[in-house]
């Protein structure tokens, strides 16, 4: 009778270890589970947000390549006025050397 009773009693704590292993594991898959869905949605978050970099970088380089080429034509301008600037100065500096018109 004493082994029944120590029997059942080892019975018992081996169902409540088995009930304890039992909800310690479908914790840890929960959390598993919560931990790897938390990870799909920061990997989702980086992905449009590199999408987005991305994006505003083909954006940024557009804008440098439109001011290059709005500086290349400004320097084409200034170019364009000095030699005028240099050509028209040179006609009249011409003048002035011949002397004053005779009349």
């Amino acid at each position: 009778e004493h082994y029944a009773a120590r029997e059942s009693e080892l019975v018992a704590q081996v169902e409540m270890l088995s009930s304890r292993v039992s909800d310690t594991t479908r914790r840890d898959v929960e959390r598993d589970k919560a931990r790897e869905n938390r990870h799909k949605d920061n990997e989702a978050r980086l992905q449009h947000r590199v999408m987005d970099l991305e994006r505003k970088l083909h954006e940024s380089n557009q804008e440098v390549e439109e001011c290059d080429r709005n500086f290349h034509d400004i320097e084409q301008r200034l170019r364009d006025v000095c030699e005028q600037f240099v050509l028209t100065g040179q006609r009249g500096a011409d003048k002035n050397m011949a002397g004053p018109k005779m009349s």
